[in-house]
């Protein structure tokens, strides 16, 4: 299937494709190219996003015993859900 740009060089992203990017609407998302050539289109982590890698990359490198997301709960004073901790 094919798709034709805009004007001003914009592609919709199809719906049937925005979950599985895990993107909506006024989400960024990056391009690159593969060892093949390909163009491959990425949804851009936010800085939350970001944040929790981290912590679950610092978790498994120190063998921490917290979770994830009660090591965000101590730092941001909300659980998962914005409740106050």
């Amino acid at each position: 299937m094919g798709y034709t740009l805009t004007q001003k060089s914009q592609v919709t992203v199809p719906k049937d494709v925005r979950p599985h990017l895990g993107i909506g609407p006024s989400e960024r998302v990056v391009y690159s190219a593969n060892d093949r050539g390909e163009m491959v289109l990425k949804a851009k982590p936010n800085k939350i996003q970001k944040s929790e890698t981290a912590l679950r990359e610092a978790q498994a490198s120190f063998k921490l015993d917290i979770s994830v997301e009660k090591l965000l709960e101590m730092t941001r004073g909300t659980d998962r859900f914005g409740r106050d901790v």
